[in-house]
């Protein structure tokens, strides 16, 4: 994927439709993320899942989806996308950080 988008880099993938609200991943969802992540690195050479921000099923988010942005509707869906907000932000945060130093 790098040589046809060569200035995009992947920040991550988010995995949605989590079976709870916990940041316990059940047997399934382990090996979900484990085989993104493989697939990731074949197609990327890099990035990875951002599996302390994955999506749970919410009714909220469902019934938003296409229509409506949820995170303005529910004080629910707003706090999952703040999880996956704070994890993106603190990773690219950390990469510049540590491009700054290399050059």
């Amino acid at each position: 994927m790098k040589g046809l988008f060569p200035y995009l880099e992947l920040a991550g993938v988010v995995g949605t439709m989590k079976g709870d609200n916990t940041t316990v991943l059940r047997e399934g969802e382990k090996r979900a993320v484990e085989e993104a992540n493989r697939r990731i690195m074949e197609c990327w050479g890099g990035g990875q899942v951002l599996d302390r921000a994955l999506i749970p099923r919410k009714q909220t988010i469902a019934d938003a989806a296409g229509l409506r942005i949820a995170y303005y509707e529910s004080s629910d869906a707003r706090s999952v996308f703040e999880v996956l907000g704070k994890q993106i932000f603190d990773r690219t945060i950390r990469e510049r950080r540590h491009e700054s130093r290399v050059a």
